[in-house]
């Protein structure tokens, strides 16, 4: 019949009086009186059939025995008490799969989601490929932050806004007075390829004449045409969380002052059954909140 293996309580004994070289100090550690914690090495002792700890009134010393015992306890006493965390983790933790469109994780929900991990440390976010397709996304991912009209098919969707543009340029851009004067040449424009109505609305709401027929360059992200901006290389209609740092530094100047408001939005979608996730009840209504004090 074989002996059996060391318990967990008599390990934890042994590694506690080793790194106190006390009985007394290491029993107060763990909790446990003195006599409880020297009958769990006396038994550990008597499994290994070897003497672990030369013991005086005061102290204890560990033999040759004890220090080529001790770094492997430790070890495992570590292994376990990782595991037991891990097991902990995994039954609180829940995660979130998100898709989030560059412009919008960039300048608004990275320098935010700090605040969000300070309060909800159990939920977890994975973020996925902004390239899907729509019909992958329902399928893939929890939710989505995307832009739109809120209309898309087998899915509910909030609006959180960031619809509303700002015309900025780099300090003194010659582009600058002619705005002022109402008239301004195309070529002075950079243009979003992916938001074709941008400076129409610009155009219909300040009462701004376009003319000409080329924008002086083309993107398809905001990042780029935000830096092309900064260096001065046109004017830009940009959201106004997308400049908001911008304005901040000085690197750009609002270049009219009236609000210009696109059609559609920023909007939170996630398939109907995912209304009863309480996680996503807590990140839709944490990001709701966001979305109004500064989006």
């Amino acid at each position: 019949m074989s002996a059996a293996s060391p318990s967990l309580p008599q390990l934890r004994a042994f590694a506690a009086a080793a790194r106190y070289g006390s009985f007394s100090a290491a029993a107060r550690s763990l909790g446990v009186s003195q006599s409880a914690l020297s009958h769990a090495i006396g038994q550990l002792e008597k499994s290994l059939a070897a003497r672990l700890f030369l013991r005086t009134s005061r102290a204890c010393k560990l033999t040759p025995t004890g220090e080529t015992l001790l770094p492997r306890v430790q070890s495992a006493l570590a292994d376990i008490d990782g595991l037991a965390a891990l097991a902990r983790r995994s039954a609180t933790e829940v995660e979130l799969k998100l898709l989030v469109i560059p412009s919008f994780a960039s300048y608004f929900l990275i320098d935010r989601l700090p605040v969000w991990q300070s309060r909800h440390a159990g939920i977890a976010f994975t973020f996925a490929r902004h390239f899907l397709e729509y019909e992958d996304i329902v399928t893939e991912v929890d939710a989505a932050i995307l832009w739109g009209d809120g209309s898309w098919p087998n899915a509910e969707s909030v609006l959180l806004g960031g619809n509303e543009l700002v015309v900025v340029a780099a300090p003194r851009h010659p582009a600058i007075k002619a705005f002022a004067r109402g008239r301004v040449d195309r070529s002075q424009l950079l243009d979003h390829v992916e938001v074709p109505e941008a400076w129409r609305q610009v155009a219909a709401e300040a009462q701004i004449a376009f003319t000409g027929t080329e924008h002086a360059l083309s993107f398809n992200l905001y990042s780029q045409v935000l830096e092309a901006a900064e260096r001065g290389l046109g004017v830009a209609a940009l959201p106004r969380f997308v400049a908001a740092r911008a304005l901040e530094r000085g690197t750009l100047v609002t270049v009219i002052e009236r609000r210009v408001r696109l059609p559609g939005g920023y909007y939170l979608v996630h398939k109907p059954e995912v209304r009863y996730s309480a996680a996503l009840r807590s990140f839709r209504d944490w990001l709701l909140g966001q979305a109004r004090a500064g989006l």
